[in-house]
């Protein structure tokens, strides 16, 4: 049994980390979001629990700065005194690669902020006011997209495809 169980986390998240590791993100945030909702289930409160791609893209760069600070650790080596060339190098390869990610994902907020939002114009009460389109659709193409950029910082911090 025991075997079983190395041999299942070895395939899922070592060998194929860049396509379990997001899904299993997907399914533990929606997980999250149905748990701690106190409203009503109805339509729009399933489609605003599943909107969740702007969370996964933003977790991404929580995963490329956790791979910094372990990246550094190692290439000092438990000697903090003795600082090479080899780690300024490190830093800054892991930082183009947080900073170029960075910009993907405001990027990708203010597609968002663009083309996911719509205004209502209430001429009766001389009013705008902006509400998402919660279409499946909408909220599909957004978690694909979160989804694609949690496995590009996954990538990004040297993981295997």
């Amino acid at each position: 049994m025991e075997e079983l169980i190395n041999s299942t986390v070895e395939f899922l998240f070592l060998k194929h980390g860049v396509i379990a590791i997001p899904i299993f993100s997907t399914l533990v945030v929606i997980l999250f979001k149905a748990v701690s909702y106190r409203g009503e289930f109805d339509s729009d409160a399933i489609k605003s629990m599943f909107n969740i791609g702007l969370e996964l893209a933003t977790a991404g760069i929580f995963v490329l700065l956790t791979n910094i600070s372990f990246s550094v650790a190692s290439s000092i080596g438990g000697q903090p005194d003795e600082i090479t060339d080899m780690v300024y190098r490190n830093l800054f390869l892991h930082g183009t690669k947080i900073l170029i990610y960075l910009v993907i994902v405001l990027t990708f907020s203010l597609g968002i902020k663009f083309f996911a939002w719509k205004k209502i114009v209430d001429s009766a009460r001389n009013q705008t006011t902006t509400t998402m389109k919660n279409t499946w659709g909408t909220i599909i193409i957004i978690d694909f997209v979160g989804i694609v950029l949690l496995a590009l910082s996954i990538i990004f911090a040297g993981g295997n495809v």
